[in-house]
């Protein structure tokens, strides 16, 4: 399964998060590598696991 969302540096040193299927990008407003890697996994887990969304 590909990626909804991919995590990529701006020239500032901060990091963006895309959104493929609707092309638009965020800032995760962090320029930690590691934090950022887990924002972007928690958005990819709930574009594949909806149901638990609702549960939480």
């Amino acid at each position: 399964m590909k990626q909804p969302n991919h995590l990529f540096r701006r020239g500032n040193g901060n990091f963006d998060c895309r959104e493929v299927e609707k092309n638009r990008q965020t800032s995760v407003q962090t320029g930690d590598l590691a934090l950022a890697q887990r924002l972007v996994n928690v958005k990819n887990e709930a574009c594949r696991q909806p149901a638990m969304n609702l549960e939480m």
